[in-house]
């Protein structure tokens, strides 16, 4: 129970809603294959990696000179595909055993951005993770929002899959009642009483 919401407190992530685009990105699949294709746009457009006006590295030329990311093509798409369904993406910023620097990408809905902090301009996320909540600053964490005209400080409060959430649910419904149709034998549904 957290004191501070008077609601429960989850030690390792919130439940699923059935409203969630977790999801319908997971049943859906004209909704997977759309997030997909943005998302594959994206990753496979040419990039570079500059220090001041230094070129380090680009999509060319990828040695993984900086050692910062396995793959910035992966890291491309799970930015795009998690703007846009859930209008927000992160990336840690941490070491790895040799000491040297690399990010890593966050699951969007993880993280929380403190409201009462945010309304004094100040950025910080808590975040659990193995059962022991987190505090970050962006310092630590690089962030990634879509721009929305009724916020001024924080995650979007719309995007594209949020506004496609009742399509989507329609789509959900009709599926299940074909695949409960056709799991019954293609046998319409009957009701019997007895008098």
């Amino acid at each position: 129970w957290g004191e501070s919401t008077d609601a429960w407190g989850y030690l390792s992530g919130e439940p699923v809603k059935d409203e969630d685009p977790r999801q319908y990105y997971k049943v859906i699949p004209t909704l997977y294959r759309a997030v997909d294709i943005r998302a594959s746009a994206v990753a496979n457009m040419p990039w570079a990696l500059m220090r001041g006006e230094q070129e380090i590295e680009t999509s060319q030329t990828f040695e993984n000179k900086t050692g910062l990311y396995r793959s910035m093509h992966e890291m491309l798409y799970l930015i795009e595909s998690s703007l846009v369904l859930a209008g927000q993406a992160y990336w840690k910023r941490e070491k790895n055993v040799a000491g040297y620097d690399k990010i890593r990408h966050l699951e969007p809905f993880s993280m929380k951005l403190q409201e009462d902090k945010a309304k004094r301009g100040e950025i910080v996320w808590k975040r659990n993770e193995n059962n022991v909540t987190k505090t970050y600053t962006p310092d630590e964490i690089i962030y990634f929002w879509l721009p929305d005209p009724f916020v001024e400080l924080g995650p979007p409060s719309s995007w594209p899959v949020k506004s496609a959430l009742n399509a989507c649910g329609v789509l959900t419904n009709m599926d299940e009642f074909a695949k409960s149709y056709f799991g019954r034998g293609a046998i319409k549904a009957m009701i019997f009483s007895m008098t």
